[in-house]
Order: structure tokens, then sequence, then C-alpha cells
């Protein structure tokens, strides 16, 4: 009886060349696309958070008919050039303190006293501090994902920086700032900033107050622009080139919780740059390449999140028509402002 057999045919090797090359291709085309829901989930979490940020700010208002200030007593100033409004000593508190009762973070707020500073002195000579920081620590130094947005890489904690002109101490990091309006006026009160001017590029003078500052912030009546036409928060990347310039939500040091913006040519700055969303860059001549403190910027890919004073949630193109940006930072300017 003749024996018969049997024999398995496996794959040759072209063969299993082409099934990893069509494996390799599938994998090419829907990487991308899982990368790009991602970045939506993301993108979605970080309007959310912005979302629940201006529902807290409508709520702190209803309460105390404006908005909390940006920072309160922020030490600035060295002793030498104290003006009738600016402040003899520092407390460094931030708006964001203030709004957590209004983001279910009430047991938080009451481990913090306002009557101690919430962050060290700015700078050699500056203002003294009231009391001690370290006691506010359990609270400025509590990471809050709610002021995170999910597409930074970097959420902190922020390094101490122990010496020089800006020294820190560790804090918790935010990707969301306050819109101050004009660049340079962070530090004056308030009270004495709203009234200040500047010349836009067409020649014309506007004011250039935005909806928060020092020691203050704006009314609902204050927005003669409009709400829907007004910024109230918006984004800012957290890789700065130097850490003393990381945005702390807790401490209010400096004008590391603001945003803002140049609407002229300022001698000191590159020309061109003016601050645009996403620039990445410090605007000083003597160090471009380097990102800057305080600017809008966004780890989303195009532009950036703004939280308006209506409580709404805009993207905002880097590539926006720079007055319109502009306009939109100053909440009274009276200029009319078109599709954004």
């Amino acid at each position: 009886m003749a024996q018969r057999h049997s024999f398995r045919r496996g794959f040759t090797l072209i063969e299993l060349l082409v099934v990893i090359a069509i494996i390799a291709i599938l994998v090419a085309l829907l990487l991308p696309a899982v990368q790009q829901a991602r970045e939506a989930a993301r993108r979605t979490q970080c309007k959310n958070n912005l979302k629940q940020l201006g529902l807290a700010l409508h709520n702190y208002h209803d309460v105390y008919n404006q908005f909390p200030p940006g920072q309160v007593f922020s030490g600035d100033p060295t002793l030498a050039n104290q003006t009738a409004d600016r402040q003899t000593f520092s407390l460094n508190h931030t708006g964001f303190t203030m709004l957590l009762p209004y983001i279910d973070q009430g047991p938080l707020y009451n481990l913090w006293d306002p009557n101690i500073a919430s962050g060290p002195a700015l700078r050699s000579g500056s203002a003294p501090i009231l009391g001690d920081p370290t006691l506010n620590h359990q609270v400025t130094q509590q990471r809050m994902p709610a002021f995170l947005c999910p597409s930074d890489s970097n959420q902190g904690p922020a390094p101490n920086v122990a010496t020089g002109e800006y020294a820190s101490t560790q804090g918790a990091l935010t990707s969301y700032v306050f819109n101050s309006g004009y660049s340079g006026e962070e530090y004056r009160t308030y009270s004495v900033y709203r009234s200040s001017t500047v010349v836009m590029p067409t020649g014309k003078t506007v004011r250039r107050i935005g909806a928060f500052g020092n020691n203050g912030s704006a009314r609902m009546a204050d927005f003669t622009d409009g709400t829907s036409n007004s910024i109230a928060m918006g984004e800012v990347i957290l890789d700065k080139s130097s850490t003393s310039y990381l945005p702390l939500w807790g401490q209010g040091r400096h004008v590391g919780t603001f945003g803002r913006v140049i609407p002229d040519p300022n001698p000191g700055h590159v020309n061109n740059c003016r601050y645009r969303i996403n620039a990445h860059y410090d605007c000083d001549a003597a160090n471009v390449g380097k990102p800057y403190a305080w600017t809008y910027s966004s780890s989303h890919v195009g532009g950036g999140q703004f939280l308006l004073a209506d409580g709404s949630i805009r993207f905002l193109s880097e590539n926006i028509d720079w007055p319109t940006f502009v306009y939109l930072n100053f909440i009274k300017d009276g200029e009319v402002i078109g599709e954004f």
C-alpha cells in the first residue's frame, strides 16, 4: 500500500514581506487618524476647562458685581520706584485662587489664608511680602487639572528658582491666563491703568484696558465693546525659556498670570512679532528663538482657544488679522470688529 504524505505549505519569504509591507502601510494610514482623534479629544477637554472657568467668572461676578482681580498686590516695583498707584507691600495672590469655590474646590479655598502672601518677593529691593508664603503652599502648589490643557507636555510642577532677579518657589502651573490688555500695564493698579491710551498703527488713539489687572478688574458694564467682542482668558504654553517666567495659578508674582499684546512696533521688540498667538519666541531682538513669557500661545496646531467675556469659547487662528486681535484684548476701545 502506497504511503501518502501531506505537506503544510507556509509563507514564502516574498509573501511574508508583502504582508509586513501591507501592515506597515495600514499603520502609516491609521496612526495620523488616531493621533488626530486624540488631539481632538484633548482640544475638547481644553475647551471644557475654559468653559468652566467662564462659568466660575460669571458666578463670581454675580456675587461681587465684578470679576476677580488678575493679581493682588503683585510685588513688582523696587522701593525706590514706588508711586501712588503702586503697592508698598506684596501679597502675590491671583484670581484663580478666588475662583476655587466656584469650581467645586471650596475645601481647598478654605485652606488659603488671604492675609499671608501666596508667593515670594519678585526681586531684591521689591516691596516686602506679608507673612510667610510657605504657609499657603498647601494651596498654591496643588496641581489643578482644571487649569491645565491636556495638550501641554510640561504640566509641572514648576521648579524652584533659588537665586537671581526673579527668584521663585515651586508652584503649580496653569495653561490659562487673564487678559490684561496692553504690555507694560499689568503692574499698575487697575483703577489707574483703566484710563490709559495707546496709539494704534493706524494712528488712532484707543483705550488699552483689558478685562483684568492688578488689584482690580472689569465689571460687565465696563465692556462697552460688547462681551462677545472681548477676550477674558486665553491659553499659554508651558515651555517657556525661563523657569521663573512660568505661569503659576496660585502665585501672582510679576505678570505670570496675564496674557497681553503690543499693538504698535515697540523699540525693544522685533517689529513684526508683536506677541502673536503661538509666537513661541522672545520678541526681544537679542533673544529671537526663545519662547517669551506672558504671550498667548497654545499647544494646539494653528492657533489657540480663548474665553470671551460672554462665556463663549473661540478658537482663534494664529494668522488672525493683527489689529482685530489687539481690539479683542481691549474692552472699551470703541473699534468695530468684523468676523474673527
